[in-house]
């Protein structure tokens, strides 16, 4: 069952990128671009983190072909001491209504 979510999340994860990923994503032409793009998207994730904005947060970039960047950090209950993992299933009620609309439209927008 693991596999198949893991899988699920890969192949839909593009719906709920934060559009900060989307830019690292384009800049990943090559790959020292790719790295660099990594560590960008890793900082942002990070910063996040230590702000307190999220207890833990957990990013994929992926193309058709491939994976170009996992990351997951932080912890996964605030407090908790468990860090935040690939595998981390989260919460989201009806929060993807919103996130796949959004998406939908910037998909619309872009041709």
């Amino acid at each position: 069952m693991q596999n198949g979510r893991r899988e699920f999340i890969k192949t839909t994860g593009s719906a709920f990128a934060l559009p900060a990923f989307a830019s690292i994503a384009m800049s990943a032409q090559n790959d020292q671009a790719q790295s660099i793009s990594s560590q960008a998207a890793d900082q942002l994730l990070k910063e996040a983190v230590s702000k307190g904005d999220v207890p833990g947060v957990v990013g994929a970039v992926t193309t058709s072909a491939q994976t170009i960047y996992e990351g997951a950090f932080g912890e996964r209950v605030l407090g908790g001491g468990v860090p935040m993992t690939m595998d981390t299933v989260m919460w989201l009620a009806s929060m993807t209504k919103p996130i796949v609309g959004a998406t939908a439209m910037q998909l619309v927008d872009q041709g």
